[in-house]
């Protein structure tokens, strides 16, 4: 599971208001939700290489949600990968 490290919450100098994980999506899930991916299997569907190494990429998009995200301008994401 990916998703925005739970508590994220930043607001810039301005007061805007706070960008949290419900103004991001990881890897296409909805706005706000973690994405799973399948055991043992990754982005390019391939399986993990010697020792249980595996590689892959996150992508995280800020959507629109029609109101001030100003606070989202230039921040550090925190990402927070759990794998069992």
């Amino acid at each position: 599971m990916i998703e925005i490290t739970p508590g994220f919450s930043v607001t810039d100098a301005a007061s805007d208001p706070a960008c949290v994980a419900t103004d991001f999506s990881v890897n296409g899930a909805a706005v706000g939700d973690a994405y799973t991916n399948t055991i043992g299997i990754d982005e390019a569907g391939t399986t993990p290489g010697p020792a249980g190494a595996y590689t892959s990429t996150v992508t995280l998009q800020l959507v629109d949600n029609g109101l001030n995200q100003d606070s989202c301008e230039s921040v550090t994401v925190p990402i927070t990968v759990n794998a069992s």
